[in-house]
């Protein structure tokens, strides 16, 4: 009889130090979670706040783009009419067509470097969205490898309770 008893005390206390060590886990658990879910929402937060500068540096870039090619039709407008003005004065014609040609290589190289700039912008954000979706993937294994330690315990804790 008291062999059967002292048996009855150890497997309460054991049921009990498991118990405990389940509730450590699920804390622990749970924090990581949390921390989890707040690292989630921050990067989220971060993508969007990426996302609005990019737009925002998109429309700029679209808007300057147009600008210089309303400026760059417009230069070759004027540039046409020193052509035929060209005829009557042939030193001016030709140091006015010197300046126009000048304008509209630097304006060219303007949009060639804004163009650059753009497919640069749009080259990070895809390195940024690639980054997040890694490190995403990452947390989701860290969540899944938590739900699997849980789950051991819990068919332990179970083995032990049937015992």
């Amino acid at each position: 009889r008291d062999g059967g008893g002292i048996r009855v005390t150890l497997s309460v206390s054991k049921i009990l130090e498991l118990e405990q060590q389940l509730e450590a886990t699920n804390q622990l658990l749970e924090a990581t979670q949390k921390s989890l879910e707040e690292k989630c929402q921050q990067i989220q937060r971060s993508v969007e706040e990426r996302d609005a500068i990019i737009t925002s540096l998109r429309q700029g870039n679209a808007e300057e783009c147009h600008q210089l090619q309303a400026s760059l039709s417009e230069q070759r407008a004027e540039f046409e009419v020193t052509r035929a003005e060209c005829r009557r004065l042939q030193w001016a014609s030709e140091e006015a067509g010197r300046a126009r040609a000048e304008d509209v290589t630097r304006l060219e190289r303007r949009l060639s470097g804004l163009q650059s700039k753009l497919e640069q912008q749009t080259h990070e954000h895809s390195q940024g969205v690639v980054a997040r979706d890694v490190e995403l993937a990452t947390l989701r294994r860290h969540v899944r490898t938590a739900e699997e330690r849980t789950a051991e315990h819990d068919k332990e804790l179970k083995k032990l309770v049937g015992l």
